[in-house]
């Protein structure tokens, strides 16, 4: 059965969440890398490994057909054949396996710090939440928001507007007094020289 890699892709992307991170967390490509350096394949041999490997883990190849089909496809002895099998076994499908038993809380704080790693290397600063009075120094510490951020996320918020009328009818008759009553007022401008 001829599969592509595009087949392979495909299935990688319908898996669930859970598991595609498993599969990437386990280094597959890297470890083919090594696994076939150590057995001493040539490049041939190697893609060869890689697109095997891959088609027994999203399903195309039986598990108990998968030594078969290492052995054939590189045409190796009984014993080579083996040898790789049981290494890719201990170094990629147990890994997955693995990861696939961890708890799930520590992936979302690897993305959360993956996340404030990419937005730090973009400039921005995450600041952490402040703790309530009562928080602070044991006990249970309870966040809240800064007040003024709950009074502009609570509802609307309306600053008081005072209008004022600027013209010559508003002004009192003390205002006008006070202005009208300004003496030594110069007739001409003050930062022109006048010729002697």
């Amino acid at each position: 059965m001829e599969i592509t890699l595009e087949e392979i892709q495909k299935k990688f992307e319908s898996l669930p969440e859970n598991l595609k991170w498993a599969i990437m967390a386990a280094n597959v490509d890297d470890n083919i890398i090594e696994i076939s350096q150590e057995n001493g394949l040539n490049v041939e041999q190697m893609g060869q490994l890689s697109l095997e490997t891959h088609m027994e883990m999203f399903g195309f190849t039986p598990p108990e057909k998968f030594e078969e089909s290492v052995k054939n496809s590189l045409k190796l002895s009984d014993e080579k054949t083996k040898e790789i099998v049981n290494a890719i076994n201990e170094k990629i499908f147990k890994a997955i396996r693995s990861k696939m038993m961890e708890p799930s809380v520590e992936r979302e704080e690897d993305e959360e710090n993956k996340d404030t790693q990419i937005l730090s290397s973009a400039g921005i600063e995450i600041v952490s939440p402040r703790l309530n009075k009562e928080g602070a120094g044991g006990g249970d510490a309870k966040e809240s928001p800064h007040p003024i951020l709950v009074q502009k996320l609570s509802g609307f918020v309306k600053n008081e507007v005072k209008e004022t009328e600027h013209s010559l009818q508003n002004l009192s008759s003390t205002n006008t007094e006070k202005m009208t009553s300004v003496k030594n007022i110069p007739t001409i401008d003050p930062y022109r020289e006048i010729p002697e």
